[in-house]
């Protein structure tokens, strides 16, 4: 298993230095430019490493990678979360972060609308590179090492994922590894994390993510650690049925 630097090429490289192995496909449709990721690239693959196997992290990148050419050979296992970490001292403040590099699909309307309605207490921040300005939002608009990645990260009251498309989060996963709450669009991977019914999932008026948000600012810490311990027996168990190992 190996993250794909060049993407469905990986699959050739794969193919003839390991043989029987499986890759991890992050992003089937690329949310930055990458490359190997192009229709040519997957019709090559499809074609010439066939009995390679690919994981996906959610039923939506597993949609993408068939509809490629990969059929029959796409495996659904969950993103990986670290069980063991401790919960997040945050701060006294009410603190309302985006993590990560701006990439096209983030939803800069819905951001831009959540200022104009969030609570004069509320401290909007976005810390990444490559961010445009955003009314209302203050930008630390540079690349920052995992170490502070991380301080930001436990700083913050809740994480919010405001992408229009998107096949799983890794921000999400760190931040409930921090035991940080997150919350995000109803529709989406991480619907398979809360429940598609959770409280912190939002629709697509700005109104629920209002609703979302305050319902992440004040919920019990018991309530997120159950989920997090939920989730990490359903990755276990996903990966487990993968690699063929028996679990109880």
């Amino acid at each position: 298993m190996t993250w794909p630097v060049l993407g469905y090429l990986d699959l050739l490289l794969i193919r003839v230095c390991a043989g029987r192995a499986a890759l991890v496909i992050h992003d089937p449709e690329p949310l930055v430019r990458a490359v190997g990721l192009d229709t040519g690239s997957a019709r090559v693959a499809s074609i010439c490493a066939n009995d390679v196997v690919l994981l996906v992290h959610s039923a939506e990148a597993r949609n993408a990678v068939e509809q490629r050419g990969f059929t029959d050979r796409v495996q659904l296992v969950a993103h990986p979360i670290e069980p063991s970490s401790k919960a997040a001292k945050g701060t006294s403040r009410i603190v309302v972060s985006v993590l990560g590099q701006w990439k096209r699909d983030r939803d800069l309307r819905l951001m831009e609308t959540i200022a104009t309605v969030a609570p004069g207490d509320w401290e909007l921040r976005v810390v990444g590179r490559g961010w445009p300005k955003i009314d209302g939002w203050h930008i630390d608009n540079r690349f920052v090492s995992e170490r502070e990645f991380d301080e930001r990260l436990v700083e913050s009251s809740v994480v919010l994922i405001p992408y229009t498309r998107f096949y799983q989060s890794g921000v999400a996963i760190r931040a409930l590894e921090k035991r940080v709450p997150v919350v995000g669009p109803r529709q989406s991977a991480l619907a398979r994390i809360f429940g598609k019914d959770s409280n912190l999932l939002a629709g697509d008026d700005y109104e629920d993510w209002i609703l979302a948000i305050r319902y992440a600012i004040s919920m019990p810490q018991e309530e997120l650690d159950t989920i997090c311990r939920r989730y990490n027996k359903h990755t276990t168990d996903s990966w487990l049925s993968v690699v063929g190992m028996p679990h109880g």
